[in-house]
């Protein structure tokens, strides 16, 4: 029986000559996902590599005794078989390694608990009925305009921000537009500066806060440091205070960090500008 014939007979599996390729495509794919698309990627292999064992075996029984199968390609269905369960392996011992160094990342930064951080961020966390905000004024700035949104997007304030040249800081204690208090939680801050020309140019934004709790963020295996609830990165820490430290905050750091910021949301949105006006030529 030929091997074209026998897959046939084997209606709804996969050939042997695709199972190490599609193993290897979900291998990769588990290596770059959350432990639950781990899992589901983790059974599709072991589905596949069932197929093959299946397809491998049926071959043998139904070899013409007067033509037996070649022993090349024989051969290769073994490394076949091999790589397979190589894949398996792999897959699994990466997730054990990411698990550790999740671990691991997660008990050194047990370290920030109790903390006062400062990050780039555009979430503002407001901690006993307090928060501090930083942003980097341009040189052509007549104004500065501050909106500070809860989880729903609705304006809960606004305020009027520092307009000199240079890194500013700003706090809110929670109070509302509608002369009520706001309660503690996780809200959005947008500020917007005001050029002489009347344009207006969004700035990126720092926040301060105290760390209650590390953890890993599930969408990208990163670890975060929680400042009540607003989660941040540790890649976009700017400066780290001791609990109840009283020394003042870096404005140089925050400042160049904030520049930096600003400089790749700028060229992102230029990006964004040249593509769709390249779109709209073509069209």
């Amino acid at each position: 029986m030929t091997t074209s014939s026998l897959t046939s007979a084997l209606t709804g599996s996969s050939s042997s000559s695709s199972s190490s390729s599609s193993l290897g495509t979900a291998s990769q794919t588990a290596q770059q996902t959350a432990e639950s698309q781990t899992a589901s990627s983790q059974q599709q292999l072991t589905s596949n590599m069932n197929t093959f064992l299946q397809l491998l075996t049926t071959q043998l029984q139904y070899q013409d005794p007067l033509d037996p199968m070649d022993t090349s390609q024989f051969t290769n269905q073994l490394v076949e078989f091999a790589q397979v369960q190589q894949q398996i392996d792999i897959n699994q011992n990466l997730e054990t390694m990411m698990s550790s160094q999740n671990n691991a990342a997660l008990a050194s930064s047990a370290n920030y608990l109790g903390t006062t951080v400062t990050a780039v961020s555009s979430s503002l966390a407001l901690q006993n009925s307090s928060s501090t905000f930083y942003y980097t004024t341009p040189a052509n700035s007549t104004g500065v305009n501050i909106v500070i949104t809860d989880s729903a997007g609705n304006i809960v304030d606004t305020m009027t921000g520092n307009s000199a040249q240079g890194t500013n800081s700003g706090t809110w204690n929670g109070a509302n537009i509608d002369g009520g208090t706001e309660p503690d939680g996780t809200y959005s801050i947008s500020v917007t500066s005001v050029g002489s020309d009347g344009s207006s140019t969004q700035l990126d934004t720092a926040v301060s806060g105290t760390v209650t709790a590390v953890a890993v963020d599930p969408t990208n295996n990163e670890t975060q440091v929680l400042l009540g609830g607003v989660g941040i990165d540790l890649g976009n820490i700017i400066e780290i205070q001791a609990a109840g430290s009283t020394g003042g905050t870096s404005t140089s750091a925050i400042g160049t960090a904030l520049q930096n910021a600003q400089s790749a949301t700028n060229s992102q949105n230029s990006g964004t500008s040249s593509t769709s006006g390249t779109s709209s030529t073509s069209s």
